[in-house]
């Protein structure tokens, strides 16, 4: 239910998905906060990046 309160995941869930994530991360975890904070990303969608602003990153050295 934290999950769901913190909007990492829906209602409805896949509680097969979230035990194997647990069962992965079980011993790296010592809170579900740290879950919820160093591990966010799995929980959200992927980020879409304009290739054109990509691109001027590059060029500009900011990566």
């Amino acid at each position: 239910e934290r999950l769901i309160a913190k909007g990492l995941v829906s209602v409805t869930y896949d509680r097969a998905w979230l035990s194997r994530i647990a069962g992965l991360l079980r011993d790296r975890l010592k809170t579900l906060s740290q879950l919820e904070e160093e591990h966010r990303f799995l929980f959200v969608e992927p980020i879409e990046y304009e290739d054109e602003a990509v691109q001027q990153l590059l060029r500009r050295g900011g990566m």
